[in-house]
């Protein structure tokens, strides 16, 4: 087994190859991968979507011939924008319940086939990616969606390597954010920190940016995006909205800066 696909609604992966080590990411249904080790029960993939590698139980994998898994990455992949919405195995009558963010390749209306098996998504159709342009109206209309989107996640509760709404990490918020508007971004967040364009100065930055922030240090380790020139909503706890400068991120619970600003950056 070369490649494969997540068939089920999220599954942890993790650092190294042992039930109880620390989960670092997750797959959401249909995210794709390409196999590159296996350790007994486990085999170590890495992400089609951000390149991120690391291990899962080979058990809640399901392998791909590679026209199957070409096809599937060159096909036209809406994502699930409602915060648990379910799909139906046509063939098994199985009902799976898929979070926000997860990929439905090859959907066609409210159908796709994977393998021999049909599925069907129930309620809502999911969300495609916008057709891009260089105008500012364009431009407006995205980071609007993206602000739209991630405060679609407010309140969900924080979970170090979680990227779904029933828990996220800060940078798992602002990846599954982007990818529900099709954009990529890197899993961590010292790794969208390379990413994009500088944004000078806080003054200078727009609804949709990432804020980066560091340690003593100078680790990056934290990130949020920009509502608005004084807001950022962020997932430290759970994910919240708080109010940010030049500083860093101020928490009016403990009357204090949790977090110092390092860089801003425009993804798109």
């Amino acid at each position: 087994m070369d490649q494969g696909i997540c068939l089920q609604g999220t599954v942890p992966v993790r650092a190294t190859p042992l039930h109880r080590a620390e989960m670092v990411s997750q797959l959401l249904f249909g995210e794709l991968f390409q196999i590159l080790e296996a350790d007994g029960e486990w085999i170590r993939i890495r992400m089609e979507w951000d390149g991120y590698e690391g291990w899962i139980l080979a058990v809640q994998a399901r392998s791909l011939d590679q026209d199957t898994y070409l096809k599937l990455v060159n096909d036209d992949t809406p994502v699930v924008s409602e915060p648990v919405q379910f799909l139906k195995n046509e063939t098994s009558g199985w009902r799976i319940p898929l979070v926000a963010g997860s990929s439905l390749p090859g959907m066609t209306g409210n159908r796709m086939t994977i393998g021999n098996e049909v599925f069907s998504l129930e309620g809502v159709e999911p969300k495609r990616a916008p057709v891009y342009s260089g105008t500012a109206a364009f431009r407006e209309e995205i980071q609007k969606s993206l602000v739209t989107t991630a405060l679609s996640f407010e309140q969900a509760p924080y979970c170090w390597g979680g990227r779904s709404i029933l828990g996220i990490d800060c940078s798992g918020l602002t990846q599954i954010t982007f990818k529900m508007n099709g954009i990529r971004i890197k899993r961590d967040a010292s790794q969208q920190a390379l990413e994009g364009a500088i944004v000078p100065l806080i003054s200078e930055a727009e609804p949709a940016d990432l804020l980066f922030f560091d340690n003593d240090e100078g680790k990056i380790t934290h990130v949020g995006m920009l509502l608005d020139p004084a807001r950022i909503i962020h997932s430290s706890g759970r994910v919240r909205i708080d109010p940010v400068d030049h500083y860093g991120i101020f928490n009016r619970e403990t009357s204090r800066y949790s977090y110092k600003l390092r860089m801003i950056r425009r993804m798109f």
